[in-house]
């Protein structure tokens, strides 16, 4: 191929070529540069052009290579949708007592006797208290000796066959058999017992003696040991994974090494701000036949909530945090 040459002795000519070919130069240059400053304002192009240049290198990869990357990448993903996993929620827990009875005053009297301390454990029929009691032995003597007098009065009449004055006394002594089997109920009760297995919770209770009590006022109480309830504060956004009967587990402080098992037995219907969390209770029955779990213990606890896929345990939280930025932001 040759040179492309123009001969003409014409200046006008060349002189116009030349122009011709410095506005197709100038004009090239302007699309250029527009289409470069057009570019750099294309949408999310500072992300865009790293995405461009890793494919770039990406393609430049040994094909075999490739094809095992892409591999690796998609056994990945099938695993993550497809593997099931074990999920739990996990919240911060505390111990409180299945079970508290509130032992109070039948009626108005004063502290005798105290049998317990604060700590002791108790069983049902234990006593704990002695009220003063001369006025019930008074009353109950009055009319254990008014029953006698009546029976012996109906033994006379029956003895001297005197049938009607016999039958006077019978419903006398009948009414004060009655009275007598009442006042010694009311005798009874002035030694107070326990009506349930648990500890004594009440800060010196031993200084109850010698005070004046009115009738429904708080003596004891007693705290069951028997079951705890573990309070896990869960999170809002995982309370529709939860289910009464639900395994769980607890680590409380106070046993580091120990965990102890139970079941969700309530999902409390109203949820309480712990700081700036909102969080619902899970109450989790838990035995407690040695009595180690005391009401205050602080902990842990992880309620299972059955198997999801793996990328659902791994990436919920985040999936729904990033959900909740794009509502807020663009949702109206």
């Amino acid at each position: 191929m040759g040179i492309l040459s123009f001969e003409s002795s014409d200046p006008n000519f060349l002189t116009t070529l030349h122009f011709e070919i410095i506005k197709i130069l100038a004009s090239q240059a302007t699309l250029a540069l527009r289409n470069a400053s057009l570019y750099k304002e294309v949408p999310f192009i500072g992300i865009l052009e790293p995405l461009i240049e890793k494919r770039r290198r990406f393609m430049a990869i040994e094909k075999r290579r490739r094809a095992l990357i892409l591999t690796s990448c998609l056994a990945v993903l099938l695993a993550l949708i497809l593997v099931p996993f074990p999920m739990r929620v996990v919240g911060q827990a505390q111990v409180s007592p299945a079970q508290t009875q509130y032992v109070h005053a039948e009626e108005d009297s004063v502290v005798q006797k105290v049998f317990v301390h604060e700590g002791d454990t108790v069983l049902p029929g234990t006593p704990l208290l002695q009220m003063t009691d001369w006025g019930q032995r008074a009353s109950l003597a009055a009319a254990q000796a008014k029953y006698n007098t009546a029976m012996a009065q109906m033994t006379r009449a029956l003895i001297e066959n005197d049938a009607t004055v016999a039958g006077q006394h019978q419903l006398e002594s009948d009414y004060l058999h009655g009275e007598v089997t009442r006042l010694n109920d009311r005798l009874s009760r002035t030694t107070v017992h326990a009506d349930i297995a648990g500890v004594v919770a009440t800060p010196h209770v031993e200084d109850l003696v010698g005070k004046k009590l009115s009738s429904g006022d708080p003596l004891v109480e007693l705290v069951s040991t028997e079951n705890v309830v573990v309070d896990v504060a869960v999170p809002e956004r995982d309370v529709e994974l939860l289910r009464t009967g639900a395994p769980a587990n607890i680590k409380l402080e106070s046993f580091p090494t120990a965990t102890f098992s139970g079941t969700v037995s309530v999902i409390s219907p109203s949820g309480k701000a712990m700081g700036d969390v909102h969080v619902f209770f899970a109450r989790v029955a838990v035995p407690n036949p040695k009595g180690d779990l005391r009401p205050g213990m602080q902990g842990l606890g992880k309620i299972r909530v059955g198997t999801r896929p793996l990328g659902y345990v791994l990436f919920r939280d985040s999936a729904l945090w990033t959900w909740s930025r794009l509502w807020k932001w663009f949702s109206w």
